[in-house]
């Protein structure tokens, strides 16, 4: 015996605008369906009007990544502590690891933050020390403080966010 489904799926238009959320499964149940496409369909109003006012950081193609990670530290509180002669160099800094190339990806800023393990940690650290004008390791110093500053105060945003 067959049993009926329910599924939601936004239209493509949306998809290659950058909505989020593929589609899904609603389940067997009508009543039950009916009120999580409801919630679904709200969700993509909202996201439909918020593209004309700008998008959140936490609904757009980049979450979760290095880049999405250094912005969302840079709109902290914490970072607007940083004092006004200071927060030149922490963008100098964190943009020195964000362009680093890699060899999955274009930049080390595509890359998910939650991938980036002691391992690659090193090897950003490394590839940070090779300057234009030879070894920088007190920029790279500096970068890597930054960036592990930037990691403790959103790493438990993106747990949050992600429902960990």
């Amino acid at each position: 015996m067959a049993t009926l489904a329910y599924y939601w799926t936004p239209r493509r238009e949306d998809l290659r605008d950058g909505f989020t959320i593929q589609g899904e499964a609603l389940g067997c149940s009508c009543g039950d369906a009916i009120e999580r496409a409801g919630a679904l369909n709200l969700q993509l109003d909202a996201w439909r009007r918020g593209r004309a006012l700008g998008k959140s950081l936490d609904t757009g193609t980049r979450f979760g990544t290095i880049a999405w990670l250094f912005e969302r530290y840079r709109r902290s509180p914490a970072f607007a502590r940083v004092s006004a002669r200071s927060r030149p160099e922490y963008l100098r800094a964190l943009k020195r690891i964000e362009v680093l190339p890699t060899k999955t990806v274009d930049q080390v800023g595509d890359l998910l933050a939650s991938l980036i393990s002691a391992r690659a940690a090193d090897k950003i650290y490394a590839a940070l020390q090779d300057g234009p004008r030879g070894k920088r390791v007190r920029q790279a110093n500096l970068s890597i403080d930054i960036g592990r500053r930037a990691w403790k105060l959103v790493r438990p945003a993106l747990s949050k966010c992600r429902g960990d």
